[in-house]
């Protein structure tokens, strides 16, 4: 059975980031040939956002896991 608290009191609201607030990655800004380093990141969730920023823009971005100045990261190309 989990246990019931009382007089526990609720934090304060705590908004997220504003709808269209400034990107994260600059997608819309790069050309073909561009590319931009992410350190310490999940590789998985800069690709799928790689391919999605890709589909929306109908552009094609690529994304290797590299080691570079002794940080793991992800290195995304715009390819087209």
């Amino acid at each position: 059975m989990i246990p019931i608290d009382k007089g526990v009191p609720i934090p304060a609201y705590v908004p997220g980031p504003p709808v269209g607030s400034a990107p994260k990655y600059p997608w819309r800004t790069m050309e073909v040939g561009d590319s931009f380093f992410v350190g310490h990141m999940d590789s998985q969730q800069v690709s799928s956002g790689a391919a999605a920023a890709g589909r929306k823009l109908s552009r094609r971005f690529v994304t290797r896991r590299l080691i570079e100045d002794g940080i793991a990261g992800i290195r995304v190309w715009r390819t087209a």
